[in-house]
């Protein structure tokens, strides 16, 4: 079976313009052709490789030469499809055959939106002249065809990996085109040599450069390795195998060049997400599907075209969005590989923490189910016996049976070792409520040697181990006090989850932040509450994490689904590393509160329920900066104080968007979410 359609070109026209209603369109590819796909009205869901995307009203596409991809929509659209031969086009673009164009960007900033405001105006101009024909049609529609080509290759070819998974339009890469070159030139090389072994050190001596400088130069400028690029490029190659012949997986592995089978599973697995084996099952009979569409007449494009939609009303459309929406497959099937849900991270208290009556109450009862809670014990000069008392009192009056010590920089090692001793002592006479505990050693100092000595001495010392089992932690996973507004705001929230759920360490957090010396509500304190009580958002993001199921279904850098018997809990949250990088250095509580007057762009899910059947109350709850202690405060103008009202209003309004709804699921069933920058969203079915 083979699946490149060939394009049928008007006679003495380059170009074939389609505008029709779509249903189904099976996988295919086409193998000298360039399309362009514009959404007109409706929304279609389009399969590119591992990606699914959904477009919207406004939306332009840009499908590259032998690109594998389909369409499918249960929903009334218009389609245009603009499809250029780049045969004949080559002549007039330069190495126009071997660019890899894109324009699903999401990056922020207006001048992504000029761009795409610019070549929708280029596409309207060309259909136009299409339709409506007239004198020296021919040399006018070529003439703006290479015009629009010449536009999208100087603007939409610069492409980046961003974590492994989401291609951007990385513009920066325009400034050097040198490199971009360099680029090109290996995945030119890489898809014309395969199936053979392919070495960087042979690109190198080729290029007459290091390996180490040109391992960078790829790492900067497409976002991953060499390696992970020739992985990528092999399994995406292998799509047509899987797909067009009967080979065994084996035999495409090593027809695609992996030197073993595993190596080639793993690889595939990394993009797709499951196996070859699975995504031949799953889409072959896609690919053997008929046609399911409906041609329309070409007036119906311009019918669709207002002629007073200039450049001006385009823009700030909101339909020219600077990302696409991605969909999500799920099933409610548990995942093939039996994965838990992390739970190993710490929430350190002090013996303060209820002092202000506002935390103690059954949300932190949910927390507490779900994280490990550990008081935060230290000495105090001349007061270590009177202070190591209560401490065990109320690890006894709390049932806490874990404890947090932190080694600073004190280089009188004989002070960090009494205190240990001084502990034991206290745990043989202490009432019998508090039995061994866990006791983890923070190294908060600059001393890896001297904290490595008293590890040892811990360790030596057998009769410690009856009171206390030792559980070294790094400070790099200790939230103590990050000094910066984005952890007070809701800006912090999709990395602390990030790190929660992915973290190869545990994540440590304190409840509450130190009391500020200026008396401010907020003072760049890692806390997940106010010194004075009041819940931030990375409260209520814990408390997101902690009302997940244990059995994870599905996962990615910026969502996870789990499933308790019946249940589903649905967690998504805005998690951009790049945008993380920008902004973690600011520091100033103005810095913070203006970076939602920027206007980036919020992020959109679409999850596609199949094969869950029955009725559920699905509950919601949205956590965006409108419920979010820090910009409250910001819009109050920053007070140094809050009278008693004020915070009884704050302690009432600082709670996620919640809402309930009864569902009946049958069938295919689509259920949108919609983030705000930042923000995160749990979803609960329960049935």
């Amino acid at each position: 079976m083979m699946l490149e359609e060939k394009v049928q070109y008007p006679q003495g026209i380059p170009i074939n313009v389609i505008m029709s209603s779509i249903e189904e369109y099976p996988i295919h590819y086409h193998g000298n052709d360039l399309e362009l796909i514009v959404v007109m009205e409706g929304t279609i869901k389009l399969i590119i490789g591992y990606r699914t995307i959904l477009l919207k009203k406004g939306d332009v596409f840009i499908v590259n030469e032998d690109e594998l991809h389909s369409m499918y929509s249960g929903a009334a659209n218009k389609i245009l499809t603009i499809q250029f031969d780049l045969n004949f086009f080559v002549q007039y673009v330069e190495s126009l055959e071997f660019s890899y164009m894109m324009c699903e960007t999401y990056l922020d900033g207006k001048k992504i939106e000029d761009l795409n405001i610019t070549l929708t105006s280029k596409i309207q101009q060309l259909i136009q002249l299409y339709v409506k024909k007239g004198a020296g049609f021919s040399k006018k529609l070529t003439s703006l065809s290479i015009d629009l080509l010449t536009y999208m290759k100087s603007n939409f070819e610069y492409f980046s990996i961003y974590e492994n998974r989401y291609f951007i339009n990385k513009l920066d890469l325009k400034d050097n085109p040198a490199n971009v070159t360099r680029i090109w030139e290996i995945y030119k090389f890489i898809y014309e040599n395969y199936d053979r072994k392919i070495t960087l050190q042979e690109q190198a001596e080729e290029k007459h450069f290091s390996m180490y400088y040109l391992s960078h130069i790829i790492k900067d400028f497409i976002g991953i390795s060499f390696k992970e690029l020739l992985n990528f490029s092999r399994v995406e190659i292998s799509e047509k195998y899987l797909l067009e012949t009967d080979m065994r997986v084996s035999e495409v592995a090593l027809t695609c060049g992996f030197s073993a089978t595993r190596y080639y599973v793993k690889a595939f697995e990394n993009w797709y997400g499951q196996t070859p084996e699975e995504y031949r099952t799953q889409r072959l009979s896609h690919a053997k599907a008929e046609i399911k569409r409906d041609v329309l007449p070409l007036q119906a494009i311009l019918d669709c075209i207002s002629e007073e939609r200039t450049e001006e009303r385009y823009r700030g459309n909101p339909l020219l969005r600077d990302f696409y929406s991605k969909v999500i497959p799920f099933s409610g099937q548990s995942a093939r590989m039996k994965k838990k849900v992390n739970r190993n991270n710490l929430i350190f208290i002090t013996r303060e923490w209820g002092t202000s009556g506002l935390i103690r109450d059954s949300l932190f009862d949910i927390l507490r189910s779900k994280f490990e809670i550990g008081v935060l014990i230290s000495t105090v000069s001349g007061k270590l016996q009177q202070e190591l008392s209560k401490a065990l009192e109320f690890m006894d009056e709390e049932h806490l049976d874990k404890a947090i010590y932190l080694f600073n920089n004190d280089k009188n090692m004989q002070n960090h070792i009494n205190f240990f001793e001084t502990l034991a002592t206290m745990m043989q006479f202490h009432s019998p409520g508090t039995k061994k505990f866990t006791l983890f050693i923070a190294d908060n100092s600059s001393s890896p040697g001297n904290f490595q000595y008293l590890l040892d001495y811990l360790k030596q010392n057998t009769p410690l181990d009856d009171f206390f089992s030792v559980e070294p932690i790094c400070c790099e996973n200790l939230m103590l006090d990050h000094d910066s507004y984005v952890f007070d705001s809701i800006c912090g929230t999709p990395y602390l989850l990030h790190d929660l759920l992915r973290g190869d360490k545990r994540t440590i957090c304190p409840l509450v932040d130190g009391e500020s010396p200026s008396a401010d509500i907020l003072a760049g304190g890692s806390g997940l509450t106010a010194w004075n009580g009041l819940k931030k958002a990375a409260y209520f993001a814990c408390l997101f994490y902690a009302m997940l199921g244990e059995e994870v279904t599905a996962e990615n850098q910026d969502y996870i689904i789990t499933r308790k018997e019946d249940s589903y809990q649905l967690l998504f949250y805005d998690y951009y590393q790049e945008g993380y990088k920008r902004i973690k250095s600011f520091t100033s509580r103005e810095e913070v509160s203006g970076i939602f007057e920027e206007g980036v762009p919020s992020s959109e899910y679409i999850v596609e329920i199949n094969h869950l059947r029955g009725t559920y109350k699905m509950t919601r709850l949205k956590l965006g900066d409108e419920c979010c202690l820090f910009y409250k405060w910001a819009s109050m103008g920053f007070p140094q104080g809050l009278t008693k009202s004020e915070t009884i209003l704050l302690e009432k309004s600082i709670f996620p968007e919640v809402t309930y709804e009864v569902i009946t699921l049958e069938g295919t069933t689509d259920l949108f979410i919609h983030l705000p920058r930042f923000g995160s969203e749990l979803i609960l079915l329960e049935k």
